[in-house]
């Protein structure tokens, strides 16, 4: 395999191609996913998951490989030269935690002229591997002394510090930050939380709210739990108002499928599915997979040809109905075709749970091809915590796959170190709106919080219990089996909710199925592909009875 190698696209950008058992994969500097090249000609690859991102190699006179041209991708495009074996770029060394040497070997190479370069690098490591955001904070130490008066690297060695969990040493970068830039606001929120003698009221303009964010976050008591679960039961999400709309067709991971598009009424608003059944139907046709969608600032809802299911079934994709329900206040697409339900999109956690349940009742009374003892949910990010809620509401669903998903909102969804109290409260003194700010508090303001601070309304109470209901950790006591994937570098949904999932489940005295909890390794929001799909379809193949 004499592709395997590193090659340099830029002096900070190293395309590393490895061996990994019988796959060729390539990693860019910085990414957390590698790609899997699929051989579509001689010394000519394309992303096996992506397949508009083509490698070429380039060998010289004598044979030997020594360039990767890479087109359809606007990062990493480009020709890449292959590199000595011993030839370590500073990029490497610091990724490698060797902060001095990549100093040294940017001194050597010219590469300290100014301090953009630097700080870039440093930011790129703990934005994308908080894991390893130490060895960002001691290489720009390291270079502190040479650039004593640059803002953004004192203000990056202070992200740096507070993600890798040492406070006392990030206070001091963002004091230096504070003192090049009084009017910075970084450096100003980051002194206020961090100095106990730097605290300050907040502005006239902040956003007010009917209570104190300490009593928000603060975790849920016993009694509260048992609310949420006795409101969970009184809830009708029996089917109502049920409407076939259309059919439609569409071939995804080689299974082709009729789409039922269905309509029906929860909570009186009307809402859309998709009961996606295979035209070549198994002998043992068909178990039910709910492919639940996740969430962005814009509330975009789910186009049916980007589904990960039929992806994850593979083969299995003929014996199985997908059923993908469009949660309140966002659409469903199928090419052209664009079905909106209605209701209010910020209810995108609990309420999306409601909208999924109601649609599995819809799909047993009316499907017939469905084996109602097979049935299991699926999600990513918002639709993997819906699916654990799925699997704790709904006795019907017998197990659970979910990637990256939020366990809990009261205090594992912090961001570069900063808890979400902290960063909810510089969202309400800056007026975060959805998609502003870092991480998830401009949408958790937009979630939970909005109605209260513009018209006072709903309470403590009331606002707490929906925040409690959308956070599954409270309720694995009734978990069904369940396969949990994680990223250890994922900034989105940090690792601390695998580790908090694991101690719950571990714990818990009722339930008596499998609950997995897998981290991975160099990985953010997305899972390896292929290896977590693989484990996710061996799962679901042994819960939906295929072995």
């Amino acid at each position: 395999m004499d592709y395997v190698g590193r090659y340099a696209l830029n002096d900070d950008l190293l395309l590393d191609v490895r061996k990994d058992g019988q796959l060729l994969t390539l990693l860019p500097s910085f990414w957390r996913t590698a790609q899997i090249l699929d051989s579509i000609g001689e010394d000519l690859f394309v992303s096996l998951l992506h397949r508009k991102i083509r490698f070429a190699f380039r060998r010289n006179d004598e044979g030997q490989i020594v360039e990767l041209k890479v087109t359809g991708h606007k990062e990493i495009g480009g020709k890449a030269r292959r590199l000595a074996a011993s030839a370590l770029m500073p990029v490497e060394l610091l990724l490698a935690g060797e902060h001095r040497q990549a100093v040294q070997g940017l001194v050597e190479s010219g590469g300290l002229d100014t301090p953009e370069r630097v700080t870039n690098l440093a930011f790129k490591l703990i934005r994308n591997y908080p894991s390893r955001a130490r060895f960002g904070a001691r290489f720009l130490d390291e270079l502190a002394p040479r650039f004593p008066d640059d803002l953004d690297l004192h203000l990056a060695a202070g992200l740096a510090w507070m993600q890798a969990g040492d406070r006392a040493s990030a206070l001091p970068a963002f004091r230096r930050a504070a003192e090049i830039d009084p009017d910075d606001s970084l450096a100003r929120r980051a002194v206020r939380h961090l100095d106990p003698g730097g605290a300050t009221p907040p502005p006239d303009s902040a956003w007010q709210l009917p209570f104190a964010l300490q009593e928000l976050f603060r975790p849920p008591r016993p009694e509260e739990i048992a609310r949420v679960r006795e409101d969970w039961n009184r809830r009708d999400l029996a089917p109502a108002g049920v409407q076939h709309v259309a059919t439609h067709e569409i071939t995804l991971a080689s299974t082709r499928y009729e789409v039922r598009i269905v309509s029906h009424l929860v909570h009186g608003r009307r809402h859309y599915g998709a009961i996606m059944i295979p035209e070549e139907k198994a002998s043992a046709c068909c178990s039910v997979v709910m492919d639940l969608h996740g969430i962005d600032d814009r509330y975009s809802g789910i186009d049916l040809a980007k589904l990960r299911v039929p992806r994850i079934l593979r083969e299995d994709g003929a014996g199985t109905i997908v059923v993908v329900p469009s949660y309140r206040g966002e659409s469903l697409r199928i090419g052209d075709v664009i079905y909106s339900s209605e209701g209010d999109p910020r209810n995108g956690w609990d309420g999306a749970t409601d909208d999924a349940i109601a649609l599995l009742s819809v799909v047993l009374v009316g499907t017939p091809e469905v084996n109602p003892g097979q049935i299991c949910a699926y999600g990513k990010s918002r639709g993997a915590t819906v699916a654990l809620l799925m699997g704790i509401r709904d006795e019907r669903v017998d197990c659970v796959v979910a990637w990256a998903g939020p366990a809990e909102w009261f205090g594992n969804m912090g961001t570069f170190g900063w808890n979400l109290q902290e960063q909810v409260e510089w969202a309400l003194w800056e007026r975060w709106p959805p998609g502003k700010g870092w991480g998830s508090a401009s949408q958790f303001v937009d979630w939970f919080l909005r109605d209260a601070i513009k018209h006072g309304q709903p309470g403590l109470t009331a606002t707490r219990h929906r925040i409690l209901a959308s956070s599954p950790l409270y309720f694995v006591e009734t978990v069904p089996a369940a396969d949990l994937h994680y990223g250890i570098d994922d900034r989105s949904v940090p690792v601390s909710n695998a580790e908090a999932l694991r101690e719950a489940v571990a714990t818990r005295t009722l339930g008596v199925t499998s609950v997995q909890v897998t981290t991975h390794s160099v990985t953010g929001h997305d899972m390896p592909y292929p290896a977590t799909y693989d484990i996710s379809r061996a799962f679901l193949r042994r819960h939906l009875r295929r072995d």
